[in-house]
């Protein structure tokens, strides 16, 4: 099962699961959106024993929020209701690189500025603590980034 996050537009973070972009605290609409999005589609396919591969979760949430100012551990605190993924791959990029790349196809929205999308660059650096994830240098090629998705990918479902 793949659910695309309902504020995506591509697929920028695999193996994640939902999240928003919007700056504020998780709650009202966002929390309620997340909180519906488990019970009727995560849930009920990860107890099927079904994969879910989603684009965004509260890791997104994490860093558009904490680039906004506010404290990465209230954020993981309003979301431990949340199943938590296998596994987190961020794909990294730089600002100036990826609005060249954004620029080639499309219009950038409200989130896609440079000096934002920097920070949250950063914010979500600063996560590579956190075991869950791995970072991935998408500066290269769609293959080389595909042969690194895939090995990781492999290394969670065969254990």
């Amino acid at each position: 099962m793949c659910i695309r996050d309902r504020n995506s537009s591509s697929m920028s973070n695999l193996i994640e699961i939902g999240g928003y972009q919007e700056s504020g605290l998780n709650t009202s609409g966002k929390g309620y959106y997340l909180f519906k999005l488990i019970n009727k589609k995560i849930k009920p396919a990860l107890d099927e024993g079904k994969i879910v591969l989603m684009d965004r979760y509260y890791y997104s949430t994490m860093a558009y929020q904490a680039a906004a100012g506010i404290d990465v551990n209230r954020i993981r605190k309003d979301n431990e209701f949340a199943p938590k993924p296998d596994i987190v791959l961020i794909f990294d990029l730089p600002a100036d690189l990826a609005m060249k790349r954004v620029r080639s196809h499309s219009v950038a929205d409200v989130f896609e500025k440079e000096e934002h999308l920097e920070k949250v660059r950063e914010a979500y650096l600063n996560l590579e603590d956190d075991s869950l994830v791995r970072i991935i240098d998408a500066t290269r090629t769609p293959e080389e980034i595909f042969d690194e998705v895939w090995k990781l990918f492999s290394e969670v479902i065969n254990g």
